[in-house]
């Protein structure tokens, strides 16, 4: 497995690949062909190209043979040790990124703890009031819930324990209609992570 990785990385020859032999071959064969004389047998010209073809391809050999072997590992370990570095790099950021504080820790504690008082119904007020992000006392009533349960779920547990954030405004009059007060809920934004997460972790269960 190494040696595939190896040939399949190898450092290729540069020096004396074998088309550099071809202007020696062709000089050889233009300098037998200029002092050729009627009893100079073809067979000088045929030995001459042989050594010049033969050294190159020695030499050719020798210079594959210590790119595979010297040149190629150090090549594959640079690669390798590039990518671990960067593996690391990234394992190293997402170990930031996760990591918790000990403030937000206690937070998620404290809304696990208060989650666990919520009945089912008013959980799923309370994941219809994180998930809108603000919502108003007309919207709740058009959501289909309960009046009950969301007076239970927001007006009492939820603000009680700091979970549910309220704020009551004025209308102001419109036409011929008198205003009147509307009551906003939405999620402590102090809170907002832990309570995601602990959503997360009910949504795994």
């Amino acid at each position: 497995m190494y040696w595939l990785e190896v040939r399949r990385h190898r450092v290729k020859p540069k020096f004396f690949s074998l088309y550099r032999a071809i202007p020696g071959i062709l000089v050889s064969i233009v300098q037998f062909l200029w002092r050729r004389t009627a009893q100079t047998p073809p067979t000088e010209m045929w030995i001459s190209l042989a050594i010049i073809a033969g050294v190159y391809l020695g030499v050719f050999l020798l210079e594959a043979l210590w790119s595979f072997i010297v040149l190629t590992p150090p090549r594959i370990y640079g690669e390798q040790l590039g990518v671990i570095q960067d593996c690391i790099g990234r394992c190293a950021a997402l170990e930031r990124e996760t990591a918790v504080s000990p403030t937000e820790q206690r937070r998620r504690e404290q809304v696990q703890k208060d989650w666990q008082q919520f009945t089912p119904e008013e959980k799923d007020v309370v994941r219809f009031v994180f998930d809108k992000g603000e919502v108003n006392a007309a919207t709740l009533r058009e959501s289909g819930f309960d009046q009950r349960i969301l007076y239970d779920a927001l007006a009492q547990k939820g603000t009680k324990c700091g979970l549910i954030m309220h704020r009551r405004d004025t209308e102001p009059p419109v036409g011929p209609w008198g205003g009147g007060v509307m009551d906003s809920f939405w999620v402590n934004p102090s809170l907002k992570d832990a309570l995601e997460f602990v959503l997360a972790e009910q949504g795994k269960s």
